[in-house]
């Protein structure tokens, strides 16, 4: 799922750096926008990113690309909702009562639900320095940090 708007070559850049000797076939979600509508992206990136694979012999295959409109499919809203988790987690320092009180919500999830710290924990992120590539997070560090405040 792609959350933010991210240019084809980030995605198969982390196509290209995970795979293995098997093949993988990907189905992309990308939010929906109408000027992501109007160019064509979803053909566009299928297109490109299958002429990477070609291109560089790497062995995956794009078979579907698909705009997909907020509150569409359940799966997204989980991802905007675990998104909207790790952004609070990452940026918890904001003084507003709002901000406060979803602090104080998630807090009490990690407190009331068994599995849910080492879900959160297995989740790959990156990030985009200064450099021509994505860099892992260490998401544990930081949620750990988290808790303890």
């Amino acid at each position: 799922m792609i959350y933010n708007k991210f240019p084809e070559r980030v995605i198969y850049g982390l196509l290209r750096d995970n795979l293995s000797f098997s093949q993988i076939s990907a189905e992309i979600y990308i939010e929906h926008c109408t000027n992501y509508e109007k160019i064509g992206l979803d053909k566009l990136i299928k297109e490109q990113l299958n002429i990477h694979s070609l291109y560089r012999s790497e062995p995956f295959r794009i078979c579907n690309v698909t705009l997909e409109r907020k509150n569409s499919l359940l799966g997204l809203q989980l991802i905007d909702t675990f998104l909207g988790i790790i952004r609070n987690i990452l940026l918890g320092d904001d003084n507003s009562k709002r901000s406060q009180q979803k602090i104080k919500f998630i807090k009490s999830l990690f407190q009331e639900i068994d599995n849910l710290l080492p879900f959160f924990e297995s989740f790959s992120l990156y990030e985009w320095k200064r450099s021509n590539k994505l860099s892992p997070v260490n998401i544990k560090k930081y949620i750990r940090l988290f808790l303890c405040k």
